[in-house]
């Protein structure tokens, strides 16, 4: 019966790691590809984005004016769709961000104005594992538009 007990906690214990891991992971990848595209956009396109989106939603659409290295016109579109991050790069779907794993279940971007300097700040919140294993962790980050300061 110990010897049950233990097997049972120690399964239990590894779900959660893991939940916990594929969290972490949907994290770092996503805050880091939204971050860099913040930072070298050269604007938000106010008209095709969605901010300040009520909290627990994922309704929340940033999308970003840039340039290629050639000086051309670009785009980047972060959204969400079937409780996963998603990107467009110039109106083209370029698929998700997150892993299938992990589920979005708020997504929402917020316009920072000071004068002449612009920002984004993104909450997000990702859930994974099941039952009593289940991980549900908000993630915050703020990026400045380069070319804005």
């Amino acid at each position: 019966l110990v010897v049950i007990n233990v097997l049972i906690l120690i399964i239990n214990s590894q779900k959660n790691l893991k939940a916990s891991k594929n969290i972490e992971n949907a994290a770092v990848i996503s805050l880091e590809r939204m971050v860099r595209e913040i930072r070298n956009a050269k604007s938000i396109d106010l008209l095709n984005s969605n901010l300040n989106t009520d909290p627990g939603t994922v309704t929340g659409v940033l999308q970003l004016n840039t340039t290629d290295a050639d000086g051309n016109p670009k785009t980047f579109n972060f959204f969400a769709s079937s409780m996963v991050l998603s990107m467009k790069e110039d109106g083209v779907y370029v698929g998700p961000i997150t892993p299938a794993n992990v589920f979005l279940t708020s997504l929402i971007f917020r316009q920072i104005n000071s004068g002449n300097t612009q920002a984004v700040k993104i909450d997000l919140t990702f859930q994974s594992g099941q039952g009593s294993n289940q991980k549900i962790v908000p993630f915050y980050a703020t990026a400045i538009i380069r070319s804005t300061y």
